[in-house]
């Protein structure tokens, strides 16, 4: 078995960017209620709370949703991420495809080494005969070493 936790960096990273983000709003936004002047400066203390409140929601559902995540789990027969397990034998192929577009199936890649080298994100799509596919994203986990450990689990076709 191989376990492939998440990548916690970004979401931290974020988080603690709208943290800052927030306790710098609060700060000119509780000087400006406290004078209370006029209407213009109510208005911009209004918005620089509403400003402060998105920064601090942000902050709370990407810790929040960083708790929910587990490893993805590479088995010689199957593999487990969180929400979905496939077996080996209901795999159908396995790619990568970049994370902006619409369709998967689109603009299927077999080796993304140097894109993701160059900083793009990446999906890496398990996609099963029947059912769900599983979608692994580059910014949560090391899908190139996820996608190594499935290297052999699909015939690759004939060119």
């Amino acid at each position: 078995m191989q376990e492939f936790p998440p990548l916690d960096g970004a979401v931290w990273g974020t988080a603690t960017i709208a943290l800052a983000c927030a306790v710098m709003l609060l700060i000119p936004t509780v000087i400006l209620f406290r004078e209370n002047k006029n209407r213009t400066q109510q208005i911009v203390a209004m918005l620089l709370g509403f400003l402060a409140m998105i920064a601090l929601g942000t902050a709370f559902f990407q810790w929040y949703t960083s708790g929910r995540g587990g490893s993805v789990k590479v088995y010689a027969d199957r593999i487990e991420s969180p929400f979905l397990t496939i077996e080996k034998e209901a795999v159908r192929r396995v790619f990568y495809t970049k994370n902006s577009a619409r369709d998967p199936r689109a603009t299927p890649r077999l080796d993304p080494a140097a894109d993701l080298e160059n900083g793009e994100e990446f999906i890496l799509i398990i996609e099963p005969k029947q059912g769900r596919r599983m979608l692994l994203s580059s910014e949560v986990f090391p899908v190139r070493e996820i996608g190594a450990a499935l290297e052999g689990w699909v015939e690759k076709p004939a060119r």
